[in-house]
């Protein structure tokens, strides 16, 4: 019969914990393209966006092929 082992319990239990926490914090992203009338590839284009409800700014700046991602971005409670 094997015994109880605590110091593993407790290691199986702190990781759980860990992952249940991850798991409840949840982000978002803003990912697109930047193109001109021409369709042509924006490079280099600023972009800003900003949170109506609080006024908080993230700023990302297009790559040579005019894309850009706004990554870990906290959704508004519901």
């Amino acid at each position: 019969m094997k015994r109880f082992n605590v110091h593993r319990a407790i290691a199986v239990c702190a990781a759980l914990l860990a992952f249940a926490a991850t798991a409840l914090g949840q982000t978002a992203q803003v990912t697109g393209r930047i193109s001109d009338a021409g369709g042509a590839v924006v490079p280099g284009a600023q972009i800003t966006l900003t949170n109506q409800s609080n006024g908080f700014k993230r700023e990302t700046v297009t790559n040579d092929e005019g894309y850009y991602t706004v990554p870990l971005l906290q959704p508004e409670p519901g």
